[in-house]
């Protein structure tokens, strides 16, 4: 008797472990995610936001950065991320992979993970409303299925 409670004790232990690693996996953030994370910690650490950076990186108000510029200036504003966090970033960022982050697309991705710091009314200078993401997203979707002749 004493054996089998033994090894019952053993496999509970084993089984607890297991839903341990299972729990801990299952609340780990996507890369994008923490990259974006500590892109932002970081900013905040320097006291700016997200998009108070993204106007230092666009001199020209042309409302689009180069990745490469974007890129660097995070190196210039001292920003620790590694070389894999910086490229998942440009490509969370350029959402179209044009090899160029619009205002818009930059906005999207903040907005997307919850990250916006400051309020998008003001950015959209055009005659365009604000729009929420998800509405945005959704837009986006029936512009796709509606270009490949997708009827319900």
């Amino acid at each position: 008797m004493f054996r089998k409670e033994l090894a019952l004790q053993k496999v509970e232990g084993k089984l607890n472990a297991q839903r341990a690693k299972f729990e801990k996996r299952s609340k780990s953030q996507i890369p994008e995610e923490e990259a974006l994370k500590d892109f932002i910690q970081q900013l905040k650490a320097k006291k700016t936001t997200p998009e108070a950076f993204f106007r230092m990186c666009d001199r020209s108000y042309q409302r689009s950065v180069e990745n490469s510029l974007f890129a660097a200036k995070m190196k210039e504003a001292g920003l620790k991320l590694s070389s894999t966090q910086t490229k998942r970033l440009l490509l969370l960022f350029d959402e179209d992979l044009t090899g160029s982050i619009s205002l818009e697309e930059f906005q999207n991705a903040l907005e997307a993970f919850g990250a916006n710091a400051e309020k998008h009314d003001m950015a959209n200078t055009d005659s365009k409303q604000y729009r929420p993401f998800e509405q945005q997203a959704l837009e986006k979707y029936f512009a796709v299925l509606k270009k490949r002749q997708v009827t319900p």
